[in-house]
């Protein structure tokens, strides 16, 4: 999306960028110069949820140049991961070291520096567990055994150096009420339930079940780094 920092800009630019979110498999947004745009990422964060899809996606380290270091690298996914950005895209490579090119970004995380094999570590605690749930992670066990718990979004876990083979992930959810008593007849999609979600008539019931996919509604993605 163009001019997407602030609402102030999405107004003179788009109208809105949200608007445009629901043609997007993944709700993604573009973060230039390592700037801070906690709104921007929170509307796509939203439009998501709201549109079922999978994840978000974020661009990063464009506009960044040459003398963007590993702390660099490394605090845009923290925060993003805090808003639930699940897809990060590198600005990541040359294809040729020849001619004239633009220098507005990081250098080349590819075989043109010495470091590339190693990036991937850096990336580690973004992608060790990710999965979609609609209920509230808890905690996660591996064969057994606690791990970790988990307060609050994006529901990652870091689950350590494994060995080769089958290993049991088990994850612990807080569950909600939304097909629980009298919601189950509510016609519209509640983001929350309360009082006056338990109705008998009116064009907001109906006789029939509506149910919602509560729980794990993926598989959770495990993502490895061999060192």
């Amino acid at each position: 999306m163009m001019e997407e920092p602030t609402l102030f800009s999405q107004t003179r630019a788009l109208g809105d960028a949200m608007r445009s979110y629901r043609s997007f498999h993944l709700p993604g947004v573009d973060m230039l110069c390592d700037r801070r745009e906690y709104t921007t990422v929170k509307q796509a964060q939203s439009a998501a949820h709201q549109f079922g899809c999978s994840g978000v996606l974020s661009e990063l380290y464009g506009v960044t140049d040459w003398d963007y270091d590993f702390r660099g690298h490394k605090s845009p996914g923290d925060w993003q991961a805090a808003l639930r950005v699940t897809v990060r895209v590198h600005h990541l490579s040359w294809v040729s070291m020849a001619g004239e090119s633009k220098r507005d970004y990081p250098a080349s995380i590819f075989y043109q520096s010495p470091w590339w094999q190693q990036y991937p570590l850096g990336g580690r605690p973004f992608y060790t567990s990710e999965c979609r749930v609609d209920a509230w992670p808890t905690g996660v066990s591996l064969n057994g055994v606690s791990k970790s718990g988990i307060a609050f979004a994006p529901y990652v876990s870091a689950l350590g150096f494994l060995p080769e083979g089958d290993h049991a992930l088990d994850l612990t959810l807080f569950g909600k009420c939304f097909n629980a008593f009298g919601t189950v007849h509510a016609v519209e999609k509640k983001l929350w339930v309360g009082p006056e979600s338990w109705r008998t008539k009116g064009p907001s019931w109906c006789v029939e079940y509506r149910l919602r996919p509560l729980g794990i509604l993926t598989a959770p993605i495990l993502q490895t780094v061999k060192v």
